[in-house]
């Protein structure tokens, strides 16, 4: 059983560090990552599991070199869980919390290049200067590629019937996965693309919990889809003839 630290670096790649939780299990925690969370501040979670050399946030999509020239000479910085529950990932005796940057040292202040930070920041000035209160919601679009042949699943245009119902029992069991997750799903639909579809959840302005959310929902989307045999992208343009 792992909780999944997941953070999203300078380059918008998803990434994770999992804990094996017996390994920070105690009287108090046992195996309930809730309770592990808890514990997060403790010296040997931090020293052991928190820390992460700052060269790897700066990593680039691909390869191994930091897209920031010198970030590797300026020491670690530190994953702590984000305020919030953990999600019990569908399908998997894993639970998943995201995770925060913090600069490493004893006060711990949040790290500016945290996208978790730079978006506070923004919600914050928009509030402060200029009155404004943001509420979100995400049309979060997809494309279902075959895993072999890395075509899309279907060739059907917009909301077509027929294009809908070669998918409609992965998409049927990516909402059933989402709800579990305590997220609402308004819609589902065909977009323009082969096998690309739309999911549509609802709007809210708590925007760090719906920008959360909408990494969370990218989990359970491609998880479910490698289940099925498929691959999940989120490109927005794969193919430059569609």
């Amino acid at each position: 059983m792992f909780l999944r630290l997941v953070w999203v670096d300078v380059g918008g790649v998803r990434r994770c560090r999992a804990v094996p939780l017996h390994a920070h299990s105690s009287r108090r925690a046992g195996s309930d990552c809730r309770a592990v969370l808890e514990l997060n501040r403790s010296r040997k979670f931090l020293h052991h599991t928190s820390r992460l050399a700052l060269v790897c946030f700066f990593l680039p999509c691909y390869g191994d070199d930091a897209v920031v020239p010198g970030a590797w000479e300026r020491g670690d910085v530190i994953l702590l869980p984000a305020p919030g529950p953990a999600i019990k990932l569908p399908g998997s005796c894993d639970w998943l919390a995201m995770a925060s940057i913090h600069v490493d040292g004893p006060a711990r202040t949040p790290y500016p290049w945290c996208p978790r930070a730079l978006l506070y920041g923004s919600c914050e000035r928009l509030r402060r200067e200029f009155g404004v209160r943001m509420n979100v919601g995400f049309e979060t679009e997809f494309v279902l590629l075959d895993a072999e042949t890395r075509r899309g699943l279907e060739s059907s245009v917009y909301c077509q019937t027929s294009g809908f119902d070669f998918a409609a029992e992965v998409l049927r069991e990516m909402t059933s996965a989402l709800h579990a997750c305590g997220q609402t799903v308004l819609h589902v639909h065909g977009e323009s693309a082969p096998g690309q579809f739309e999911i549509v959840t609802s709007h809210s302005d708590d925007v760090m919990g719906q920008a959360d959310a909408f990494v969370v929902r990218k989990e359970v989307i491609q998880r479910v889809a490698r289940k099925h045999g498929l691959l999940a992208s989120f490109l927005p343009k794969i193919w430059a003839a569609q």
